[in-house]
């Protein structure tokens, strides 16, 4: 609704060549690819973030430092729905979800315009499934997420994903993720936007951040964080140490270091930016607080290179004794498949 709450480090989307204009969708009739109204899809551009790492960073968290994303296939996956078209739409109910039928996993990657204390996703013990709480007037809600799907699983029938809502209950085969766009109507003025995509592993050197961010008072607003930079295969390369803060204009950073881990010799320096997300807090879970995410920077001290880092923290362990938030992330190398990317410039990235 008044914001696209963005949650760490957003996902890829790259969109289908515009269609011809539209007054409006005939009703429950969904439209594919190529006939999507070009009202949905200026919609749908919206939301649209170029950052291959941070889909990366995000599967990584989606699993502990044991198992690994690289047995999984991987999709970005966009709903938005609500109001599209000008003229019309009334007020609707979206109370529902999204779930597949296969052995997967669900990361969600940020809450579209959802109205803070009013509108809020769910939590679900079930880890291949999404819930949320939505209505719109006039206006749109929704989701981007990833949805990791297990290779080599046989089924019965071939894996769908769901959506279920009061309004309109849809389903794609998985397969058809890897390239997908669609719309699905529930009236002459509102209706479901998809947009999907297979996501592949980062295509230079990477690996894993993982630790505890602590908060040092009740308003939350600086601290510290220890931990470990990991390889590729999960093994330690060195601590990692520093401290967050907010800046007077509000703007909330992070720096810090790692050394190895035999000595205590600093070989790299980080920054960036942090910030807490309480949107996705899921609802009656007293052990979920101060859920967010980091991205920054990071090189070596002897100028041999460099490259990007971000995760999240978040969802304490509710039996812990103390005030630590684990926290877990991943770091990418830049290499020459980023030649000529400004972004590589850009702190804020």
């Amino acid at each position: 609704m008044h914001n696209y709450s963005r949650f760490l480090f957003l996902l890829v989307f790259a969109l289908f060549a515009c269609s011809q204009p539209s007054t409006g969708p005939e009703q429950n009739a969904a439209v594919s690819t190529g006939d999507i109204p070009a009202e949905v899809q200026a919609k749908l551009d919206t939301y649209i973030v170029q950052d291959e790492d941070a889909l990366a960073s995000l599967a990584s968290t989606a699993f502990d430092e044991s198992n690994s994303w690289s047995e999984y296939d991987v999709y970005a996956v966009t709903y938005l729905w609500g109001s599209f078209f000008p003229l019309g739409g009334g007020s609707l109910v979206w109370d529902g979800g999204t779930s597949v039928n296969a052995e997967a996993v669900m990361r969600v990657a940020a809450a579209i315009d959802f109205e803070a204390g009013e509108e809020i996703l769910r939590d679900s013990t079930q880890p291949d499934q999404i819930q949320w709480i939505s209505s719109t007037s006039h206006d749109l809600d929704g989701v981007s997420f990833l949805l990791l799907v297990k290779r080599g699983v046989l089924y019965f029938a071939p894996p769908e994903l769901t959506f279920r809502t009061p309004p309109i209950t849809f389903s794609i085969l998985v397969d058809d993720l890897a390239h997908h766009a669609s719309f699905h109507p529930v009236d002459h003025a509102s209706g479901v936007a998809v947009f999907a995509r297979q996501i592949k592993n980062a295509p230079c050197p990477h690996g894993y951040l993982a630790g505890h961010w602590t908060f040092e008072e009740n308003t939350r607003t600086q601290g510290h964080f220890m931990g470990r930079w990991l390889a590729r295969d999960h093994n330690a390369e060195g601590l990692l140490s520093g401290r967050f803060w907010t800046e007077p204009d509000g703007l909330r950073l992070f720096k810090g270091q790692v050394s190895g881990v035999v000595t205590d010799q600093v070989i790299l320096e980080m920054e960036g930016t942090w910030q807490l997300t309480p949107h996705l807090t899921p609802v009656n879970c007293l052990s979920c607080r101060d859920v967010g995410y980091f991205v920054g920077r990071w090189k070596y001290l002897d100028g041999s290179g460099g490259g990007k880092l971000s995760g999240q923290f978040g969802y304490p362990d509710p039996t812990a004794a103390t005030p630590e938030l684990p926290f877990r992330g991943v770091w990418v190398e830049r290499c020459d498949h980023y030649a000529g990317d400004n972004s590589w410039n850009d702190t804020s990235q």
